[in-house]
């Protein structure tokens, strides 16, 4: 997979996304619960549809072997919502 992929799967993600939800995302992937019941704990204020979209692309860093690659991403970038969570990636 190309750099470019790793970074459209991270923006259709989301960063802040991905770093908040990073345990609960990885357990998803490794077989520890089911999409369903992660989507519906999630609060965020999108549509039932942009969660499924999300943890299914994040599900797919993570079958890919890419997570930290989208780590690095995260750590280098200057987005202000981003930095404020980036000592957690």
């Amino acid at each position: 997979m190309s750099d470019t992929d790793v970074y459209e799967l991270l923006n259709r993600v989301g960063k802040r996304f991905f770093i908040e939800h990073y345990y609960d995302l990885k357990a998803l992937y490794e077989g520890d619960g089911k999409r369903s019941s992660l989507v519906e704990g999630l609060i965020e204020d999108i549509t039932e549809k942009s969660k499924y979209t999300r943890v299914t692309k994040a599900k797919r860093i993570f079958r890919e072997g890419l997570e930290r690659e989208a780590l690095q991403i995260i750590l280098s970038s200057r987005h202000p919502r981003v930095q404020e969570l980036q000592s957690l990636a």
